[in-house]
């Protein structure tokens, strides 16, 4: 898979700018195996993403409306707290932080709660680089769990970001000419984040069920993503049939769809997330399945997806999936019922079209 051959830096852009986000999480994790490299490594990790703590950033504001009494001292910024902390203690607040944000990214993605307000800080905490006992003979699986941490931690910056500038409220109805150059930036960075992966953590992309989980929900979450890039170029189609016979909004569109059946192909594959995945993991199902089933609707994405018995398959594989998971949440109950109806309604749109016989 690779980015888009127009993908062109973010200062290029019109409208928002698209802020680079790399991570050489291998860098970080190897030079934070020592405890004297520890400091060193958090610095060349938050350098990677452009994070690097700044002691010279701006107190945060207080609480207080009425603002700071002059004869207090200033409020210490949470960046320099946080470096004033022993080496094992800041690595836990950071690792604190980072699991509160992935966490509180993930609900919001999929709910309409209330922020908590801890996002903004995402650019002056340090990245976890390792604990002082984990040396350069600690096991293969707690360097391998670090670099995991490392790569969620990129992966979410970069869906935040896709969300903010593809569908937050102001930039929603971009149109498709000035929404292309954004998503190749977009898609390149994605491709970066893959390539910076630990070999240990790199994941093919043929189609094959993967025994290793680490492998398996990052290869997920980074089709999830692709998803949402391209996804915009389906809502256009699905609005007006014509962009369908434009040769850039079609092979789009073929992105956005294989990055959906990818999810749906091993639909096991979910169960390699256990429960924060599981839910998370039904809801994409549900999400890529509908995608799909318009697509099908569609004569010109028709054309882009595989033989409708293979998709007719998926689909119930789906459905068979969700069945499992109904009875731990209302929500999934409801997803559940949802994909039916619409596999109902979909058959029978196809038979009385005469795109099905």
């Amino acid at each position: 898979m690779t980015s888009s051959p127009e993908a062109s830096p973010s200062s290029a852009l019109p409208g928002p700018s698209v802020p680079q986000l790399t991570i050489n999480t291998s860098d970080a994790v190897t030079n934070g195996n020592n405890a004297s490299n520890g400091n060193e490594a958090a610095r060349r990790a938050s350098q990677a993403t452009g994070t690097e703590p700044s002691l010279t950033r701006p107190d945060m504001e207080r609480a207080d409306s009425q603002g700071p009494d002059p004869g207090d001292p200033a409020p210490m910024s949470a960046v320099s707290q946080t470096a004033l902390l022993p080496t094992s203690s800041r690595e836990l607040s950071e690792r604190v932080f980072w699991n509160a944000l992935l966490f509180e990214s993930d609900l919001l993605a999929e709910l309409d709660l209330p922020h908590s307000g801890i996002i903004p800080f995402e650019e002056s905490i340090g990245l976890p680089c390792g604990f002082e006992m984990e040396d350069e003979d600690s096991p293969a699986g707690v360097r391998d769990d670090l670099w995991y941490f490392l790569a969620e931690i990129a992966l979410r910056r970069l869906l935040n970001r896709v969300s903010h500038l593809i569908y937050s409220d102001v930039n929603r109805e971009r149109s498709i000419s000035t929404l292309g150059p954004i998503v190749g930036e977009l898609d390149y960075q994605l491709t970066q984040w893959y390539e910076s992966l630990p070999l240990a953590l790199q994941f093919p992309h043929h189609r094959v069920q993967l025994n290793n989980p680490i492998q398996t929900v990052l290869r997920l979450r980074y089709f999830a993503c692709r998803t949402i890039i391209f996804r915009p170029y389906i809502h256009a189609v699905l609005k007006d049939e014509k962009l369908g016979m434009d040769t850039v909004v079609r092979e789009n569109c073929r992105k956005c769809l294989e990055a959906c059946l990818r999810q749906l192909e091993h639909i096991t594959e979910h169960h390699a997330g256990h429960m924060p995945y599981l839910w998370q993991g039904a809801l994409s199902m549900v999400s890529q399945s509908l995608l799909v089933m318009g697509a099908t609707m569609s004569p010109s994405l028709a054309a882009v997806l595989p033989p409708a018995d293979n998709i007719d398959k998926m689909l119930k594989d789906v459905i068979t999936e969700l069945q499992h998971y109904a009875h731990l949440a209302p929500s999934l109950k409801l997803s559940l019922e949802l994909v039916q109806e619409a596999e109902e309604r979909r058959r029978y749109f196809l038979r009385e079209s005469g795109m099905r016989l």
